[in-house]
């Protein structure tokens, strides 16, 4: 995607052919203004440029389609595998369509929906880092857990939408004389749904209402319309992420570890024709932990010793306890033995 951006978003032969003057945003830009290159340089590293960018999306094009046919329909229950096999099939569709100039138009706007899935593809490789895993495993939960509340969006977009598509539509209705600044055609058509985001965004301009076959109508629909998007649709919508981001954080922890051990079993599929090399597959596994688990570890062992010491002294002090029990007895069962031959010695003196 930088590569293409860095080309252009207009082949050198339209560029000549049009002799629209255009500069792309990026390299050539900087090379045409600052660094003084003529236009025939210029067009042809944008040609190079973008042939490297179609050859690299070629080939991970290929690998998408091997794991395609490796994968079969599970191959599709990921949506990251949309996004990329969406722009590297544009990126080497355009291929042609620039260097042949059919038609510079279709090409923009397929290099558009390109370069917006491949940036959005880098998050996918930011799951397996400890600082972003954790933010892209709740950005990917919150997106699912509004789907509920997108669908109630919609009815009430879409109710209003009809509302105002009728107002404004309606035969009766001629722009007045004045009227050059508002632009009503908003209201007719597929463009009435853009105009209802925009009026949910605070974007209005109470022009075009006073403009309306029915202005006080017009009014009372807008004002209703904000009050059920603006007001009740978006307290409930942060109450929903609240809520959905409270669930997700109780367990971030464990969800960007999920997250990171999808990325190497993914990484292991690709590399399933290496097997029998050690160097990707070891026949044992090395692992690392960080320095504060080796600390608990001295930790622990020092409190196994001292409880092992510990032990030790109980178990001395127990054999002590036992010596000197036995000794108690014995001087007992001495001392009992000399009073009892007193006595017999007594009983045999008084007979």
């Amino acid at each position: 995607s930088t590569l293409v951006m860095l080309s252009g978003n207009e082949s050198p032969v339209c560029r000549s052919a049009t002799e629209s003057g255009r500069n792309s945003f990026g390299a050539s830009y900087l090379e045409w203004h600052f660094f003084g290159l003529t236009r025939a340089k210029q067009e042809r590293i944008d040609t190079i440029t973008f042939g490297v960018a179609a050859a690299v999306a070629l080939s991970y094009l290929l690998g998408e389609l091997r794991e395609l046919f490796v994968h079969g329909k599970q191959y599709w229950q990921s949506a990251w595998n949309y996004l990329e096999l969406t722009s590297f099939t544009i990126i080497v569709a355009v291929l042609p369509i620039r260097l042949l100039c059919i038609d510079p138009v279709l090409e923009s706007s397929l290099l558009s929906v390109a370069a917006l899935a491949a940036w959005l593809n880098i998050l996918k490789y930011l799951r397996g880092f400890p600082g972003t895993g954790k933010f892209v495993r709740i950005l990917l939960r919150v997106t699912k857990g509004i789907g509920n509340f997108m669908l109630v969006l919609l009815v009430v977009l879409v109710a209003f939408a009809a509302g105002f598509q009728q107002l404004y539509s309606t035969s009766a209705f001629v722009r007045p004389a004045d009227d050059v600044e508002t632009d009503l055609d908003d209201f007719k058509g597929v463009f009435v749904f853009v105009k209802m985001w925009a009026l949910m965004l605070g974007d209005a301009d109470l022009q075009e209402f006073k403009s309306a076959p029915l202005p006080l109508l017009a009014i009372v629909l807008f004002l209703l319309y904000s009050f059920v998007s603006a007001v009740l649709l978006m307290n409930l919508l942060i109450a929903v992420l609240t809520d959905v981001y409270a669930a997700v954080q109780e367990n971030v922890d464990a969800e960007y570890l999920v997250e990171r051990a999808r990325i190497i079993v993914n990484i292991e599929r690709q590399l399933r024709n290496r097997k029998d090399d050690p160097s990707c597959f070891p026949r044992f596994l090395h692992t690392r932990r960080p320095a504060d688990d080796h600390m608990q570890d001295e930790k622990l062992k020092q409190l196994q010793l001292q409880a092992a010491e510990a032990n030790d002294r109980d178990a001395v002090a127990k054999r002590e306890a036992a010596e000197v029990s036995v000794a108690m007895r014995s001087i007992m069962a001495d001392m009992a033995g000399m009073v009892k031959g007193q006595c017999d010695d007594l009983v045999a003196l008084a007979e």
